[in-house]
């Protein structure tokens, strides 16, 4: 996918979102995988979104057990405070 770039950038046309999550992630690999880096430099994928509904973010977490397998993040916070997908610990 990171040597599709141009490509991804043209099918998206600006409608590309991602979470402070997956941004965090895409700069750390960034290290690894140089291209990576124009996908956050091209700013292709906007501002990353902070998700921090307690309900949102069990939502994603149940998606991404899902999708990619893994433990359960650790147990949500209480109702009334919030947290960000940018955690670490998420």
């Amino acid at each position: 996918m990171v040597d599709r770039v141009p490509p991804l950038e043209k099918v998206l046309d600006g409608r590309g979102r991602w979470t402070e999550a997956v941004a965090h992630e895409a700069e750390r690999s960034a290290r690894r995988i140089p291209r990576l880096r124009d996908v956050v430099s091209l700013g292709m994928l906007g501002e990353p979104i902070a998700i921090t509904d307690v309900e949102e973010i069990a939502a994603v977490d149940r998606v991404r057990r899902a999708v990619f397998g893994g433990r359960p993040a650790p147990t949500a916070p209480p109702a009334s405070s919030s947290r960000s997908l940018a955690d670490p610990a998420v």
